[in-house]
């Protein structure tokens, strides 16, 4: 069964290419150019994993996460981000942690952070 991801990225070329790629990958792609278009089809689908990026306009990643944790607790979540010394110290220890990937980065390292953070959370999709 597919894994169904949901991608958040403002970068509209980031966001074609990462669809792309994880899409290529036999992902179940689903991509929100905003914070706020995220928490919308968060509200419509359940998904396995959301790869968002950090630093958006309006809704950032951080808002993104919380609102995760309130709906949909037990999805996986990878934060891409350029600014790993800004990110709030909850993301990355405690209870609200996610996995963290610092941009630049490869596309292979995206794919097996991806599957990793699949394979340590709880299946959601059926």
């Amino acid at each position: 069964m597919k894994a169904k991801v949901l991608l958040v990225d403002d970068e509209p070329a980031v966001l074609a290419c990462l669809t792309a790629v994880l899409g290529r990958q036999g992902y179940s792609v689903t991509a929100a150019a905003t914070g706020e278009a995220a928490l919308d089809q968060l509200e419509r689908r359940v998904f396995d994993l959301v790869v968002t990026d950090y630093r958006m306009p309006g809704l950032g990643g951080d808002a993104v996460v919380r609102a995760i944790r309130e709906r949909q607790d037990d999805v996986a979540v990878l934060l891409i981000t350029g600014l790993v010394d800004e990110l709030p110290d909850w993301l990355r220890s405690g209870p609200e942690a996610v996995r963290i990937l610092a941009k630049p980065f490869a596309i292979s390292d995206l794919l097996r952070e991806a599957a990793g953070v699949l394979r340590s959370a709880p299946t959601v999709c059926s």
